[in-house]
C-alpha cells in the first residue's frame, strides 16, 4: 500500500509520502520538488478541465521523478496523452466490467476500482493486466473483535 498525500502538505510530510498529488492550479510547485521530492511519484490532477498538454514539461517531470503521471477527469484527453507517450489513468473509481474495458482499451497506466470490483481483484487483474489504484477503508481492530489485530480492507471509499 502506498501513503499518498496533497501537494500542499508541509514538505516534512511530504518527504514521508510514496506519492504526491497535484491539482493542475498548483503545477507550479512541482518544479520545486524536482529537488525536494525527487524519489516520489507525482500525480497532477486534472480538475476537469481539457488544457493544452505541456508535453515538454510533463515529459521532463517523467524523467525527474520517480514516477510521473496525469489523473485525468476528461476522457477527450486520453488519446492525445497517449500520443505525447505521458502516462495518464482516469480519476474515478470503476465500478463495472462495462467501465473496465472501456477504459483499458485507451491504455492507462493505472485502473482505479471501486465497488463491488474492488473485491474482485484476481479476476480484474486477470481481464487487464493494467496496475490497480484503491482507496481502501480500513476496519479498526478494536471494533471488530471477531479479527485478529490487524487493520482489513473493508471496502472502497
Amino acid at each position: 500500500m502506498k501513503y499518498c498525500v496533497s501537494g500542499r502538505q508541509p514538505y516534512s510530510v511530504l518527504k514521508q509520502a510514496d506519492e504526491v498529488k497535484v491539482a493542475y492550479r498548483d503545477r507550479d510547485r512541482i518544479m520545486d520538488f524536482i529537488e525536494q521530492i525527487p524519489d516520489k511519484s507525482i500525480v497532477l490532477e486534472m480538475d476537469n478541465q481539457i488544457v493544452p498538454i505541456e508535453k515538454k514539461t510533463w515529459e521532463m517531470y517523467q524523467e525527474k521523478f520517480a514516477n510521473f503521471c496525469v489523473a485525468i477527469s476528461n476522457l477527450h484527453m486520453a488519446r492525445d496523452l497517449n500520443e505525447a507517450g505521458i502516462k495518464w489513468y482516469w480519476a474515478f473509481p470503476i465500478t463495472t466490467y462495462y467501465e473496465l474495458r472501456w477504459i483499458a482499451a485507451m491504455k492507462p497506466c493505472y485502473i482505479m476500482l471501486g465497488a463491488p470490483l474492488c473485491f474482485e481483484l484476481d479476476k480484474v487483474q486477470r481481464a487487464t493486466k493494467i496496475p490497480l489504484r484503491l482507496v481502501p477503508n480500513l476496519a479498526v481492530p478494536s471494533y471488530l473483535t471477531h479479527m485478529d489485530t490487524e487493520p482489513h480492507f473493508s471496502g472502497p471509499w
